[in-house]
């Protein structure tokens, strides 16, 4: 079967592209989700495949590894300091989210014991006034909204207690959204990898649109959100607007454009 000719003109350079990413996913896979594209959009499909920042498990490793290593060096502008006997680990959310896994990775990847992360019997030490620091653990902060919330709910249950710190670490974090935690919670937030609007398609000047005069890049942007809308109707651009182009090798997070993960309306999905 011969592919249109404006896809096949893209097909050796997609296969490089996605031979670079530490993730499983076939070539075919790719193919059938740039052919939802209307032909004239394959550039678009392309731009995207090309764009993508797609973290494998090797790379998230590294990137926690990184995280905890400016744990060290942040908690010492803090005038603290970490150590097995005042510090206590957690992922955010509930069991059955990325957080607990995060942690879990975590732990491994930073050889910590399991007794310094938080269980049911972690708060007898905290009401004992023996611990000084709590620190959250995530795969990524896009706006920040929800990390907000449970932080502010962490603090009116812990400052009380004696708890002086709480730090918030992640593998990547979205600027914007690192800023709103810290201002919203006092907590001290930060990622291995810190990115911008820069790093999405929400700006022309991101890298995305290189090459492109300034109506192709408005064009281009409103044919994403026109995909957008198919798959996500009330956020095209992703959660929150963000626009982003992050994939995790276990998930997406839904501030990446649906483009990528939806399955509304027969949407077939690329992760």
């Amino acid at each position: 079967m011969k592919y249109p000719q404006t896809l096949a003109n893209k097909l050796e350079e997609t296969k490089k592209i996605i031979e670079d990413w530490d993730v499983e996913i076939s070539h075919a896979e790719v193919i059938k989700w740039m052919m939802q594209f209307d032909n004239n959009d394959f550039e678009l499909a392309f731009r995207i495949i090309k764009n993508l920042n797609v973290i494998g498990y090797e790379q998230l490793k590294n990137a926690l590894n990184i995280a905890y290593s400016k744990l060290e060096r942040k908690s010492i502008d803090k005038s603290t300091k970490i150590n097995n006997r005042n510090t206590l680990f957690a992922g955010i959310g509930d069991g059955g989210k990325s957080g607990a896994m995060i942690s879990y990775n975590f732990r491994l990847t930073n050889d910590l014991s399991e007794e310094n992360f938080l269980d049911e019997s972690s708060f007898s030490h905290i009401e004992k006034g023996r611990i000084e620091n709590i620190v959250l653990v995530d795969d990524i902060i896009s706006t920040g909204t929800q990390a907000s919330k449970e932080i502010q709910k962490l603090t009116n249950t812990l400052i009380p207690l004696g708890v002086k710190n709480i730090f918030l670490l992640t593998a990547v974090g979205m600027k914007e959204g690192i800023k709103k935690i810290e201002e919203e919670t006092g907590a001290y937030v930060f990622s291995a990898f810190e990115y911008d609007i820069n790093d999405t398609i929400m700006t022309f000047d991101s890298p995305f649109y290189d090459g492109l005069e300034y109506e192709s890049r408005t064009y281009l942007k409103s044919r994403m959100e026109y995909y957008g809308k198919i798959c996500n109707p009330k956020s095209p651009f992703g959660y929150g607007g963000v626009g982003g182009l992050i994939v995790f090798y276990y998930n997406t997070p839904n501030s990446t454009i649906p483009i990528i993960w939806g399955t509304l309306n027969s949407w077939i999905p690329l992760f």
